[in-house]
Formats: C-alpha cells, sequence, structure tokens
C-alpha cells in the first residue's frame, strides 16, 4: 500500500499539482492535463477554495474552483480586487460548496 499523497510516487515530496491521464469536459484524445490536488493540503476540501484561470486545473475537485479569466500582463486588470467581497462571504461560510 503506497503511503504517497495522490499524484506522487513513494519516497517523492507531495506535490499539489497531479498530472492526469484523463479526458475531462473539453479534453479530447489522451490529452494530460496538470490538476491540483487539493487533498494533499491536509485539510476538508470543502473549507479550500481553488482559484485558476483553467478548468483542468479543478478536474479533481470542480467543485472547488472559482474560475477566473486569466491574466495577460494587463496593469490595470481589476479582476481580483473585485473578487474581494465573494472572497470574504466565502471566507465566512463553514462549507464553500454552498457558496460556489
Amino acid at each position: 500500500c503506497s503511503t504517497a499523497p495522490a499524484g506522487a510516487a513513494e519516497g517523492e515530496e507531495p506535490s499539489h499539482t497531479t498530472w492526469l491521464q484523463t479526458n475531462p469536459a473539453g479534453v479530447t484524445g489522451t490529452e494530460k492535463v496538470l490538476a491540483k490536488d487539493l487533498r494533499v493540503l491536509g485539510r476538508p476540501v470543502n473549507e479550500v477554495v481553488l482559484i485558476d484561470d483553467t478548468v483542468q486545473s479543478g478536474t479533481l475537485q470542480p467543485r472547488n474552483l472559482l474560475l477566473l479569466p486569466a491574466w495577460t500582463g494587463d496593469p490595470s486588470d481589476s479582476t481580483l480586487p473585485e473578487l474581494i467581497d465573494e472572497l470574504l462571504h466565502i471566507a465566512n461560510s463553514t462549507d464553500v460548496f454552498d457558496t460556489l
């Protein structure tokens, strides 16, 4: 029985990312996608939000994903500041699944 976290081989350092050979929505063929595995954080998954700009990152825990547009380098981008109220609301909830 392996004690390595999901996506890590025995003896490897734990990683929050896992390469999946899978076909999540929007991925065809046998492409690999980089998924972020929130379980390696050691916290209840219903208390963690994954903020990312790719759907594939949330393949393992899609209910935790707060999807944002990709940052283009525009210094006037205000996407994150505009999320402050929503993130505060999520932080005050007991279950992110109820708020996302």
